[in-house]
């Protein structure tokens, strides 16, 4: 089972090429990944605050100059997610989660975001990926063999 959250412009037929539809088919049991999904579109769509600090915005972050700025003020380091580990990033992730599935986000209040997450986790230099010859081909026969990336 999977959701589809659709955002669309309220004047459907003005504007009918306006519809953003996200997949979520983590734990279909549970709708807290439809919830998550939500906020990261609301917050991307928010331009009076700086796009959020995770790894999918880091090559982009000097692009949006809200969050230049955002960055400059607050001495964020540049290329902070380079430095860590996709181990790491998942067991951020992972720490993440367990903070959202407990939340009521039906009648739960704002909660505070992590702002500055250099503050938060700092990056394990023994656990970065080195990206040697070894490295490189077991993460290839892992993605062509299993699929993950």
């Amino acid at each position: 089972m999977n959701y589809f959250p659709e955002i669309s412009h309220i004047d459907q037929e003005k504007y009918p090429e306006t519809i953003v539809t996200g997949s979520v088919v983590e734990l279909s049991a549970n709708p807290v990944h439809c919830y998550l999904l939500w906020e990261c579109y609301v917050r991307f769509m928010d331009l009076s605050k700086p796009l959020p600090d995770v790894p999918v915005y880091e090559q982009h972050r000097h692009s949006d100059p809200i969050t230049a700025e955002f960055d400059k003020k607050n001495n964020r380091p540049s290329d902070f997610w380079v430095d860590f580990s996709i181990e790491q990033q998942i067991e951020i992730r992972d720490e993440i989660l367990e903070d959202a599935f407990p939340y009521d986000w039906l009648k739960g209040k704002e909660r505070e975001e992590v702002i500055k997450p250099w503050l938060h986790w700092k990056a394990g230099p023994d656990r970065i990926e080195q990206l040697t010859w070894k490295y490189k081909v077991k993460r290839l026969l892992i993605q062509l063999f299993i699929g993950f990336p």
